[in-house]
């Protein structure tokens, strides 16, 4: 019952619904009040009017009998010349004293009601039209006042008729059987004809509820029905919503694998240091302040792929940074980690600022140095030109190279060229999408070295 309640409060067809049969059976119910009043004025307004001509009728009929009134017995209205018909007529003299009645109300008794009335009415040319019980029975009665000039004094007479109601209540009953019933089935017809125009104008909010189920199942990426006018917006919003939503868990999900590359340096370094600890004799505090140095890098890696997480992917923060330490810590760590290698870096490197989070330079620059330490046999070339708003960075190795056909392939996330080198083929493209970030741009290019020369615009 409560769940049937509930249903019935949060359905929007069920309160359109009750909403229209509340109205249609307040006005209808209404109307047919006053329907019911206009008829019964009606019907009470030509009874009136038959009592009239009745009255005249027996003024016609009545002569003046040496200043006495006369009536013949049968009257020309049939009703009055049949006992109990339920037309009667009276005449009184103006005390109430009765002077005569019709063959039809021989076996009436006259009620006090009437006399009361007939002693009380004393507009003369005016009738009096009421009804009232008489014997058990309701009746009409009509009270007409007459100066008769030349009868005995006082000359005044009153006509009285009385006819029984029992065929006016039977067709008030029966016009209102007549009128209900009907304003029942207007109420029923139109109710489901509002039914009808409901289920069919909210068609379109079942088929929105639906494409959003489908969307939360999976079914489908967005909203894409040819909704009405009024539930575009919505649409429109609901699929922004969407797609911000999930940009963000793309955001998140690369934010992570970012993440685990960046690390990869500084754990390399730690290994390093830990394998190479007994072979050079280093002292415990430089292990230690080397490893507190990775340890330190590898937080300020973890708080900025969080932070580039949950930023959109257009905030950029505008700070110069001399480029030049940022450079010598990258070299640094690269000879660390490819120590073994016995790599020579070249330098060519001009005093510069960057205009930029320094996070991001030293992301860019740090995955490209990477890759060219880790294909390079001996030697890696950088170089790092000011072109004013933008800085250019070239970076080039000794290594096997990339071929033309593959430039474009190695900057999607997760495409490699090789499965010997350990990597998850994700550092170009974290480099071309910080350039972008940058309006900046990255191109791959052959190098003078006999490997590959990547530019970075930044």
């Amino acid at each position: 019952m409560n769940k049937m309640k509930f249903n019935l409060v949060t359905s929007l067809r069920s309160r359109l619904l009750v909403a229209a049969m509340v109205v249609l059976v307040f006005f209808l119910g209404l109307m047919g009040l006053v329907l019911d009043d206009a008829f019964s004025r009606s019907a009470e307004e030509s009874v009136r009017e038959k009592l009239i001509l009745q009255v005249y009728g027996l003024l016609s009929l009545t002569e003046d009998d040496s200043g006495s009134l006369s009536l013949p017995e049968a009257m020309q209205e049939p009703l009055f010349n049949v006992l109990g018909s339920g037309l009667y007529g009276f005449v009184f003299r103006d005390d109430a004293s009765e002077l005569w009645r019709s063959v039809s109300a021989l076996d009436v008794s006259v009620a006090e009601k009437i006399t009361s009335r007939v002693e009380a009415n004393r507009e003369t040319g005016q009738p009096q039209f009421g009804n009232l019980v008489l014997g058990n029975r309701p009746v009409y009665f009509l009270i007409y006042r007459v100066n008769w000039l030349g009868a005995e004094d006082p000359g005044y007479f009153q006509y009285v008729i009385v006819e029984d109601s029992s065929g006016v209540e039977a067709s008030l009953a029966s016009y209102r059987n007549s009128l209900w019933g009907w304003l029942l089935g207007v109420v029923l017809a139109l109710v489901s004809l509002q039914l009808m125009i409901m289920t069919w104008g909210l068609r379109p909010l079942a088929a929105f509820s639906n494409d959003i189920l489908l969307v939360e199942q999976g079914g489908q990426g967005k909203l894409e029905g040819d909704y009405v006018s009024e539930l575009m917006p919505l649409a429109d919003n609901l699929n922004l919503l969407i797609e911000n939503e999930r940009r963000q868990r793309e955001r998140y999900r690369t934010s992570l694998a970012n993440l685990a590359h960046s690390m990869k340096t500084p754990l390399s370094i730690i290994r390093n240091a830990v394998f190479t600890l007994d072979s050079r004799k280093a002292t415990e505090d430089s292990f230690q302040e080397e490893m507190l140095k990775q340890v330190a890098r590898m937080d300020e890696l973890i708080g900025y792929q969080l932070e580039r997480a949950v930023a959109a992917s257009t905030r950029v923060t505008r700070t110069n940074t001399a480029v030049v330490p940022l450079l010598g810590k990258l070299i640094s760590a690269m000879q660390k980690v490819y120590l073994d290698k016995g790599l020579i870096i070249e330098e060519r490197i001009v005093a510069a600022d960057f205009s930029g989070d320094d996070r991001d330079f030293m992301e860019a620059v740090g995955n490209l140095l990477d890759n060219a330490c880790k294909f390079g046999r001996k030697r890696v070339q950088i170089t790092l030109l000011d072109l004013g708003q933008q800085l250019r960075i070239l970076i080039e190795d000794d290594g096997p190279g990339i071929a033309l056909k593959a430039r474009e392939r190695v900057l999607n996330r997760g495409s490699r060229l090789d499965s010997v080198e350990p990597g998850q083929g994700i550092g170009l493209s974290v480099v071309n999408e910080i350039a972008e970030r940058y309006q900046g741009s990255l191109r791959i290019v052959d190098s003078d070295l006999g490997g590959a020369k990547v530019e970075l615009i930044l």
